[in-house]
Protein backbone atom coordinates (compact mmCIF):
# COMPACT_ATOMS: atom_id res chain seq x y z
CA UNK A 1 0.00 0.00 0.00
CA UNK A 2 1.33 3.42 -0.96
CA UNK A 3 0.75 6.29 1.47
CA UNK A 4 1.40 9.99 0.91
CA UNK A 5 0.40 13.14 2.77
CA UNK A 6 -1.36 16.13 1.19
CA UNK A 7 -1.69 18.79 3.87
CA UNK A 8 -3.71 17.17 6.65
CA UNK A 9 -5.23 14.60 4.27
CA UNK A 10 -3.85 11.07 4.13
CA UNK A 11 -4.10 9.66 0.61
CA UNK A 12 -4.01 5.87 0.57
CA UNK A 13 -3.65 3.70 -2.50
CA UNK A 14 -4.75 0.17 -1.64
CA UNK A 15 -6.17 -2.94 -3.24
CA UNK A 16 -9.85 -3.81 -2.96
CA UNK A 17 -11.18 -3.09 0.51
CA UNK A 18 -10.56 -1.49 3.89
CA UNK A 19 -8.65 -3.85 6.14
CA UNK A 20 -9.62 -1.67 9.12
CA UNK A 21 -13.40 -1.63 8.53
CA UNK A 22 -16.38 -3.86 8.06
CA UNK A 23 -19.37 -2.50 6.14
CA UNK A 24 -23.01 -3.07 7.00
CA UNK A 25 -26.27 -1.34 6.07
CA UNK A 26 -26.50 1.15 3.22
CA UNK A 27 -27.75 4.40 4.77
CA UNK A 28 -28.38 6.40 1.62
CA UNK A 29 -27.50 6.98 -2.01
CA UNK A 30 -27.06 10.04 -4.21
CA UNK A 31 -26.32 10.71 -7.85
CA UNK A 32 -22.65 9.79 -7.58
CA UNK A 33 -22.22 8.58 -4.00
CA UNK A 34 -23.39 6.05 -1.43
CA UNK A 35 -23.30 6.17 2.37
CA UNK A 36 -22.80 2.95 4.31
CA UNK A 37 -22.70 2.12 7.97
CA UNK A 38 -19.29 0.83 9.00
CA UNK A 39 -17.36 -0.22 12.07
CA UNK A 40 -13.71 0.44 12.83
CA UNK A 41 -12.32 -2.95 13.87
CA UNK A 42 -9.64 -1.76 16.29
CA UNK A 43 -11.84 0.56 18.36
CA UNK A 44 -15.30 -0.86 17.51
CA UNK A 45 -16.37 2.71 16.63
CA UNK A 46 -19.51 2.99 14.52
CA UNK A 47 -18.93 5.23 11.48
CA UNK A 48 -20.68 6.48 8.37
CA UNK A 49 -18.62 5.92 5.21
CA UNK A 50 -19.36 7.99 2.12
CA UNK A 51 -18.20 6.35 -1.12
CA UNK A 52 -17.91 8.68 -4.12
CA UNK A 53 -17.28 7.38 -7.63
CA UNK A 54 -14.62 9.44 -9.40
CA UNK A 55 -15.76 8.50 -12.89
CA UNK A 56 -18.93 10.58 -12.47
CA UNK A 57 -17.15 13.72 -11.21
CA UNK A 58 -15.91 16.78 -13.07
CA UNK A 59 -12.45 18.04 -12.19
CA UNK A 60 -13.84 21.09 -10.38
CA UNK A 61 -16.08 18.80 -8.29
CA UNK A 62 -13.06 16.69 -7.33
CA UNK A 63 -11.24 19.85 -6.26
CA UNK A 64 -14.27 20.91 -4.22
CA UNK A 65 -14.36 17.54 -2.43
CA UNK A 66 -10.68 17.82 -1.55
CA UNK A 67 -11.24 21.35 -0.17
CA UNK A 68 -14.12 20.06 1.94
CA UNK A 69 -11.92 17.26 3.27
CA UNK A 70 -9.13 19.70 4.15
CA UNK A 71 -11.54 21.86 6.14
CA UNK A 72 -13.17 18.93 7.92
CA UNK A 73 -9.79 17.45 8.86
CA UNK A 74 -8.71 20.82 10.25
CA UNK A 75 -11.79 20.77 12.51
CA UNK A 76 -11.52 17.12 13.57
CA UNK A 77 -9.61 15.25 16.23
CA UNK A 78 -7.00 12.70 15.21
CA UNK A 79 -7.89 9.03 15.41
CA UNK A 80 -11.01 7.04 16.23
CA UNK A 81 -12.25 8.04 19.67
CA UNK A 82 -15.55 7.73 21.48
CA UNK A 83 -15.30 11.33 22.74
CA UNK A 84 -16.06 13.21 19.54
CA UNK A 85 -16.07 16.93 18.92
CA UNK A 86 -19.22 18.50 20.38
CA UNK A 87 -19.73 20.95 17.53
CA UNK A 88 -19.20 19.43 14.10
CA UNK A 89 -19.56 16.01 12.51
CA UNK A 90 -16.06 14.57 12.71
CA UNK A 91 -14.14 13.30 9.70
CA UNK A 92 -12.03 10.42 11.01
CA UNK A 93 -10.19 9.65 7.80
CA UNK A 94 -10.13 10.10 4.05
CA UNK A 95 -9.04 7.56 1.43
CA UNK A 96 -8.25 8.45 -2.17
CA UNK A 97 -8.22 5.36 -4.41
CA UNK A 98 -7.97 5.15 -8.21
CA UNK A 99 -11.74 4.74 -8.56
CA UNK A 100 -13.35 6.22 -5.46
CA UNK A 101 -13.10 8.64 -2.57
CA UNK A 102 -13.96 7.30 0.89
CA UNK A 103 -14.93 9.74 3.66
CA UNK A 104 -15.05 8.06 7.06
CA UNK A 105 -17.25 10.20 9.30
CA UNK A 106 -18.79 10.17 12.74
CA UNK A 107 -22.12 8.36 12.82
CA UNK A 108 -25.11 10.59 13.57
CA UNK A 109 -28.11 8.31 14.02
CA UNK A 110 -30.83 10.89 14.69
CA UNK A 111 -31.17 12.18 11.14
CA UNK A 112 -31.62 15.75 9.95
CA UNK A 113 -33.00 18.53 12.12
CA UNK A 114 -35.32 19.34 9.20
CA UNK A 115 -37.07 15.97 9.52
CA UNK A 116 -37.38 16.40 13.29
CA UNK A 117 -39.05 19.80 12.82
CA UNK A 118 -41.52 18.25 10.37
CA UNK A 119 -42.22 15.44 12.85
CA UNK A 120 -42.76 17.83 15.79
CA UNK A 121 -44.44 20.62 13.72
CA UNK A 122 -42.46 23.18 15.77
CA UNK A 123 -40.16 23.27 18.80
CA UNK A 124 -40.98 24.38 22.32
CA UNK A 125 -39.20 27.50 23.60
CA UNK A 126 -36.94 25.46 25.87
CA UNK A 127 -35.93 23.01 23.15
CA UNK A 128 -35.40 25.86 20.68
CA UNK A 129 -33.20 27.60 23.27
CA UNK A 130 -31.10 24.47 23.69
CA UNK A 131 -30.74 24.03 19.93
CA UNK A 132 -29.88 27.70 19.55
CA UNK A 133 -27.25 27.56 22.26
CA UNK A 134 -25.67 24.46 20.69
CA UNK A 135 -25.77 25.94 17.21
CA UNK A 136 -24.26 29.27 18.26
CA UNK A 137 -21.46 27.46 20.10
CA UNK A 138 -20.86 25.39 16.98
CA UNK A 139 -20.68 28.49 14.78
CA UNK A 140 -18.31 30.13 17.28
CA UNK A 141 -16.14 27.01 17.07
CA UNK A 142 -15.97 27.43 13.27
CA UNK A 143 -15.44 31.18 13.31
CA UNK A 144 -12.70 30.98 15.94
CA UNK A 145 -10.88 28.84 13.37
CA UNK A 146 -11.73 31.26 10.54
CA UNK A 147 -14.08 28.80 8.85
CA UNK A 148 -17.28 30.08 7.25
CA UNK A 149 -19.86 27.36 6.56
CA UNK A 150 -22.01 29.36 4.09
CA UNK A 151 -24.87 26.83 3.91
CA UNK A 152 -26.34 26.49 7.39
CA UNK A 153 -29.88 25.10 7.30
CA UNK A 154 -31.86 22.38 9.14
CA UNK A 155 -30.92 19.80 6.49
CA UNK A 156 -27.22 20.33 7.34
CA UNK A 157 -27.69 19.92 11.08
CA UNK A 158 -27.63 16.28 12.21
CA UNK A 159 -28.98 14.92 15.48
CA UNK A 160 -26.91 12.49 17.53
CA UNK A 161 -29.76 10.05 18.17
CA UNK A 162 -33.53 9.66 18.02
CA UNK A 163 -34.00 10.21 21.76
CA UNK A 164 -32.80 13.82 21.83
CA UNK A 165 -34.28 16.72 19.88
CA UNK A 166 -31.40 19.07 20.69
CA UNK A 167 -28.08 17.16 20.47
CA UNK A 168 -27.02 18.37 17.05
CA UNK A 169 -23.86 18.97 15.03
CA UNK A 170 -23.01 20.86 11.85
CA UNK A 171 -22.46 18.75 8.74
CA UNK A 172 -21.89 19.19 4.99
CA UNK A 173 -18.92 21.49 4.47
CA UNK A 174 -19.15 21.53 0.67
CA UNK A 175 -19.48 25.34 0.56
CA UNK A 176 -17.28 26.05 3.58
CA UNK A 177 -14.17 28.19 3.15
CA UNK A 178 -11.32 29.49 5.24
CA UNK A 179 -12.21 33.16 5.76
CA UNK A 180 -8.63 34.39 5.72
CA UNK A 181 -9.35 36.80 2.87
CA UNK A 182 -12.24 38.19 0.87
CA UNK A 183 -15.14 35.83 0.10
CA UNK A 184 -17.31 36.63 -2.88
CA UNK A 185 -18.74 33.32 -4.16
CA UNK A 186 -22.52 33.47 -4.26
CA UNK A 187 -23.71 30.22 -2.74
CA UNK A 188 -26.09 28.85 -0.16
CA UNK A 189 -29.74 27.86 0.02
CA UNK A 190 -32.59 30.22 -0.94
CA UNK A 191 -34.50 31.18 2.19
CA UNK A 192 -31.47 30.77 4.47
CA UNK A 193 -28.85 32.77 2.58
CA UNK A 194 -27.84 36.19 3.98
CA UNK A 195 -28.65 39.35 1.96
CA UNK A 196 -24.99 40.26 1.39
CA UNK A 197 -24.25 36.88 -0.22
CA UNK A 198 -26.67 37.55 -3.06
CA UNK A 199 -27.14 41.31 -2.78
CA UNK A 200 -25.72 41.91 -6.25
CA UNK A 201 -27.98 39.45 -8.08
CA UNK A 202 -29.22 40.81 -11.39
CA UNK A 203 -32.56 39.10 -11.78
CA UNK A 204 -33.14 40.04 -15.39
CA UNK A 205 -29.71 39.51 -16.95
CA UNK A 206 -28.52 36.38 -15.12
CA UNK A 207 -29.94 32.89 -14.88
CA UNK A 208 -29.98 31.15 -11.51
CA UNK A 209 -28.91 27.50 -11.76
CA UNK A 210 -30.02 25.00 -9.13
CA UNK A 211 -28.99 21.42 -8.51
CA UNK A 212 -31.46 18.55 -8.94
CA UNK A 213 -33.19 19.14 -5.59
CA UNK A 214 -33.38 22.91 -6.09
CA UNK A 215 -31.36 23.73 -2.99
CA UNK A 216 -27.89 25.04 -3.84
CA UNK A 217 -27.16 28.27 -5.64
CA UNK A 218 -24.20 28.09 -8.02
CA UNK A 219 -21.52 30.73 -8.51
CA UNK A 220 -22.90 33.81 -10.23
CA UNK A 221 -20.78 36.91 -9.66
CA UNK A 222 -18.42 38.54 -7.14
CA UNK A 223 -19.57 40.36 -4.02
CA UNK A 224 -17.62 40.63 -0.77
CA UNK A 225 -18.93 39.32 2.57
CA UNK A 226 -17.63 37.82 5.83
CA UNK A 227 -18.32 35.37 8.65
CA UNK A 228 -21.52 37.18 9.58
CA UNK A 229 -23.46 35.39 6.83
CA UNK A 230 -23.54 32.29 9.08
CA UNK A 231 -25.15 34.29 11.89
CA UNK A 232 -27.98 35.36 9.58
CA UNK A 233 -28.61 31.70 8.72
CA UNK A 234 -28.69 30.82 12.44
CA UNK A 235 -31.42 33.42 12.94
CA UNK A 236 -33.47 31.91 10.12
CA UNK A 237 -33.04 28.44 11.63
CA UNK A 238 -34.16 29.63 15.09
CA UNK A 239 -37.28 31.21 13.57
CA UNK A 240 -37.97 27.93 11.77
CA UNK A 241 -37.66 25.98 15.02
CA UNK A 242 -40.24 28.19 16.75
CA UNK A 243 -42.64 28.54 13.83
CA UNK A 244 -42.24 25.24 11.99
CA UNK A 245 -41.54 27.12 8.76
CA UNK A 246 -38.89 29.64 7.60
CA UNK A 247 -39.49 33.40 7.88
CA UNK A 248 -39.14 34.04 4.16
CA UNK A 249 -41.57 32.03 2.07
CA UNK A 250 -42.21 32.82 -1.57
CA UNK A 251 -42.61 30.65 -4.68
CA UNK A 252 -41.17 33.39 -6.88
CA UNK A 253 -37.39 33.51 -6.37
CA UNK A 254 -37.15 37.19 -7.28
CA UNK A 255 -39.73 38.10 -4.65
CA UNK A 256 -38.05 35.82 -2.12
CA UNK A 257 -34.74 37.68 -2.51
CA UNK A 258 -36.53 41.01 -2.19
CA UNK A 259 -38.05 39.88 1.11
CA UNK A 260 -34.67 38.68 2.38
CA UNK A 261 -32.99 41.93 1.41
CA UNK A 262 -35.67 43.96 3.22
CA UNK A 263 -35.33 41.76 6.32
CA UNK A 264 -39.09 41.93 6.84
CA UNK A 265 -41.02 38.82 7.82
CA UNK A 266 -44.36 38.11 9.44
CA UNK A 267 -44.01 37.56 13.19
CA UNK A 268 -47.33 35.96 14.09
CA UNK A 269 -48.26 35.82 17.78
CA UNK A 270 -47.41 32.11 18.05
CA UNK A 271 -43.85 32.98 17.00
CA UNK A 272 -43.49 36.45 18.53
CA UNK A 273 -44.28 35.51 22.14
CA UNK A 274 -41.92 32.48 22.21
CA UNK A 275 -39.27 34.60 20.50
CA UNK A 276 -39.46 37.19 23.29
CA UNK A 277 -39.08 34.40 25.89
CA UNK A 278 -36.24 32.95 23.83
CA UNK A 279 -34.32 36.22 23.84
CA UNK A 280 -34.95 37.64 27.30
CA UNK A 281 -35.72 34.81 29.71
Amino acid sequence: MCVRMCGRVTILMFDRRFNSFIFATKLGQGEYSRVKEGRHLETNTLVAVKLIKKSKLREDTKASILREVEIMKSLSDDGFTEEHLPHVVQLFDFYDTPRQYFLVCEMMQGGELFDRIVEKTYYSVNDAKECGRTLLNAVKFLHDRKVCHRDLKPENLLLKNFKSDTLLKIADFGFARKATGIMNTQCGTPGYVAPEVRNSFSYLSRKIHFDTNFSLLKILEKYDYGLGVDIWSVGVILYTLLAGYPPFLENDQKELYRKIKSGKCCLVRRVLEPAIQFLFF
